[in-house]
């Protein structure tokens, strides 16, 4: 089993940054190295990690090093392996001379513009490259998952999966006879692929970590490829649907191939995924008497929350600025002011269910105090 795993959070201009490629990228890798293990065993799986989190230079995901990467495996596999391809980070798609490519950004790209083929040719992977990577290769059994806006286009490249006469491959006894580029891009081509701070993961790769950890197996345990990536088909859709957005992952199976298993999960397995967060939507207070926000303390609450999830990653609940969204948390009060005094009343909603009742009072010239009486009342900062 050989699999080449790259995450890029942090590019060359800080303004196209992510939050979670890198993270993405440790919890795939992880989660590939632990399952391949149980059928490959440990000695004949070998993950490489590429993320812009560290500060090896061999382990940067430049185009050099990922290029490098496939170059090793293609000196070291043999028909009768495995090559398992995961990116995760920023895509899009550029029509060159009519010809449409997905081009996966590495961490030298200043922005997303690759209309440059100077930059293309440095600090982009287009689908041609990958192919042209993959076809060095010899393992007959691959798979490859782009966690990218508009990844789906990549799919274009690699549908003439062929049949591979049994007698020429080697095999372990679940993947015998069973050979093709199994391909799961992130969303279609004309898509976002979304940074969920709910999950702390992109949605794709939540959705398929979550079906190695046992949500999407097959019998005895098995990591199969088509059930994982039909069950991130499912699930993905909904997900970016509760967050009002639309992401449609895009399945490619090869041309008379069958499924094949990449590892096993069970007791052994350790693979960490956290609960969904708590999710913060605009909070709505008017003034008792105008009936409108005198004081703006429905902007100063949600300008807390902001404050609170500086740090996506690190934060334990989520703040979007939006008006509702299914099961997130919502605030709505009146108030009275009293010369210097202020009291609030207010209901606290998970979706369009009330969860309670929460009263504050504060100075009008200490809002910062008048925000923690608040928050103090409210799910889930009561103690």
């Amino acid at each position: 089993m050989y699999a080449i795993v790259v995450g890029t959070s942090k590019y060359s201009s800080p303004a196209i940054s992510l939050t979670y490629p890198d993270i993405d990228a440790v919890a795939m890798a992880n989660a590939v190295q632990q399952t391949a293990e149980l059928v490959f065993t440990k000695e004949r799986t070998h993950v490489c990690l590429l993320a812009t989190n560290t500060t090896n230079p061999d382990s940067i995901p430049s185009k050099e090093n990922i290029k490098a990467a496939f170059n090793t495996i293609a000196a070291q596999a043999k028909p009768e392996d495995v090559i398992l391809v995961y990116l995760s980070g920023h895509g899009t798609t550029y029509d060159d001379a009519g010809k449409s490519q997905f081009y996966y950004l590495t961490k030298d790209m200043l922005d997303q513009v690759v209309s440059d083929p100077v930059i293309r040719e440095k600090n982009t992977i287009s689908t041609e490259d990958l192919s042209g990577w993959l076809s060095k290769v010899p393992a007959l059994k691959r798979v490859m998952i782009i966690d990218a806006c508009n990844s789906g286009k990549i799919a274009d490249g690699f549908t003439n999966g062929k049949a591979v006469d049994p007698s020429q491959v080697v095999a372990l006894d679940q993947m015998k006879d069973r050979t093709g580029m199994f391909i799961l891009a992130g969303s279609a081509s004309n898509q976002k692929s979304f940074e969920a701070n709910t999950y702390g993961h992109g949605l794709l790769t939540y959705a398929l970590l979550d079906a190695m950890r046992g949500k999407a197996l097959g019998p005895r345990g098995l990591v199969d490829v088509m059930t994982m990536f039909q069950y991130a088909r499912t699930e993905v859709p909904g997900m970016a649907r509760s967050l009002k957005g639309i992401q449609d992952p895009v399945p490619v199976f090869p041309l008379n191939g069958s499924s094949f298993a990449i590892g096993i999960s069970d007791s052994r397995v350790d693979i960490e995924l956290g609960t969904p967060k708590p999710v913060f939507v605009k909070s709505v207070f008017q003034d008792s008497t105008m009936f409108f926000d005198v004081l703006g303390l429905g902007s100063a609450l949600d300008k807390q929350f902001e404050l609170l999830t500086v740090n996506p990653a690190q934060s334990a609940f989520v703040f979007s600025p939006i008006d509702y969204i299914d099961n997130g948390y919502s605030v709505r009060g009146r108030y009275a002011v009293d010369g210097n005094t202020v009291r609030v009343t207010g209901k606290q909603f998970k979706g369009k269910e009330f969860i309670g009742d929460f009263k504050a009072e504060g100075d009008v010239n200490n809002m910062k105090g008048l925000l923690k009486a608040i928050l103090n009342q409210l799910e889930p900062f009561k103690k």
